[in-house]
């Protein structure tokens, strides 16, 4: 199953939950979109907007970080729409071993995140290519 650890089980444990939250019309929770060698799993969608689900500390302060923005940008890359937020959920200690607690709307924040053109196109696409490249020769990638 790969690296799992305590943060990403409850992550994983509250994310529909917030979602069904959201009460957000015509959300489609864990859509998938394969494009080549490109498979992109998102939390929920709607025809014209991404939310990537994001669990934290509650003790901590919440910023979305670079790996976080640019992972929403390759959602928004492959699914073909300009709008997605990070829905942020700070988690409690009790929470993290407890995926049953009612979620708290004062716990939850929005971040819209920008397309960033510039990183898909001369970053993003280059790896991609590289990367479907490597597939199909049956090479091993270098490190970048």
């Amino acid at each position: 199953m790969g690296f799992v650890n305590e943060a990403m089980q409850a992550g994983t444990a509250y994310e529909h939950r917030i979602l069904d939250f959201l009460q957000i019309p015509g959300l489609v929770m864990d859509k998938q979109v394969i494009t080549g060698h490109l498979r992109i799993n998102l939390d929920g969608c709607t025809d014209d907007t991404i939310y990537e689900v994001k669990t934290y500390r509650l003790d901590k302060v919440f910023t979305p970080p670079l790996s976080y923005v640019r992972q929403v940008n390759v959602e928004m890359f492959g699914l073909g729409v300009r709008k997605a937020y990070i829905v942020a959920y700070g988690l409690t200690e009790r929470e993290y071993n407890n995926f049953y607690c009612d979620i708290d709307i004062d716990r939850l924040s929005f971040h819209p995140i920008e397309y960033d053109p510039k990183f898909i196109e001369e970053i993003y696409i280059p790896r991609l290519n590289y990367l479907s490249e490597c597939l199909d020769t049956g090479a091993f990638p270098k490190v970048w």
